[in-house]
C-alpha cells in the first residue's frame, strides 16, 4: 500500500461515501500525479481500441459492411473492456498511455488524412473527432464501467481504489 497524505485522505473520503467521489476531476487531491496518469491510461485503453479498430476496419477490410464494422468494433470494445476492468491488467494499462494518449490522436490524425485522400468526408470528420476526443462517448466501455461501478463511485475512482489497494 502506498502511504502518503493524499491517499490516508481518499480513504477517508471512501468511508464516509462522499459525493466528490461520483465525479472524476483530474485536479482531484486524492491521488498522486504518477498515479492519475496510470488511471487515464487504464480508462482510456479501451476507448482507444475501439476507435482503432473502427478506423482500421474502414481503412484495411473494404470487404466489410458498416454495419459489420460497427458490430466487430463493438465486440472488440467490450471484450477489451471487461477484460481491462476485471484483470487490472500492467501491460494493458501500459498500453493505455499510447492507445489513450499523444499517440492516439496522431493516429486518428493519419487516419483523417487517409480518409481525405479517399474522399471519405464523414470517416475524417470522425477521425478529427477521435483525435480531440469526441467520439470517445460512443466507446462501449464509457457504459459499461457506469454499469459496472453502479453510479455510486465514478470508475476511475473503482479503479484506483482497486490498482493501488487504496481501501485496505
Amino acid at each position: 500500500m502506498i502511504n502518503n497524505l493524499e491517499n490516508l485522505e481518499f480513504q477517508k473520503v471512501l468511508l464516509e461515501n462522499k459525493e466528490e467521489l461520483q465525479q472524476y476531476d483530474m485536479k482531484n487531491s486524492f491521488l498522486t500525479d504518477e498515479q492519475k496518469a496510470t488511471v487515464e491510461a487504464w480508462y482510456q485503453f479501451p476507448i482507444g481500441i475501439f476507435s482503432f479498430t473502427f478506423f482500421s476496419c474502414f481503412a484495411f477490410l473494404e470487404n466489410l459492411t458498416v454495419l459489420e464494422i460497427i458490430f466487430f468494433s463493438y465486440l472488440f470494445g467490450i471484450i477489451v473492456a471487461i477484460v481491462n476492468w476485471k484483470f487490472l491488467l500492467k501491460p494493458l494499462i501500459f498500453l493505455g498511455y499510447i492507445f489513450g494518449g499523444n499517440v492516439s490522436s496522431i493516429i486518428s490524425i493519419a487516419f483523417a488524412v487517409y480518409f481525405g485522400f479517399e474522399n471519405n468526408w464523414i470517416l475524417m470528420i470522425l477521425a478529427i473527432m477521435d483525435a480531440i476526443g469526441l467520439l470517445g462517448v460512443a466507446s462501449p466501455s464509457m457504459w459499461l464501467y457506469s454499469f459496472f461501478s453502479a453510479g455510486k463511485i465514478h470508475p476511475k475512482y473503482i479503479f484506483a481504489t482497486r490498482y493501488f489497494k487504496l481501501s485496505e
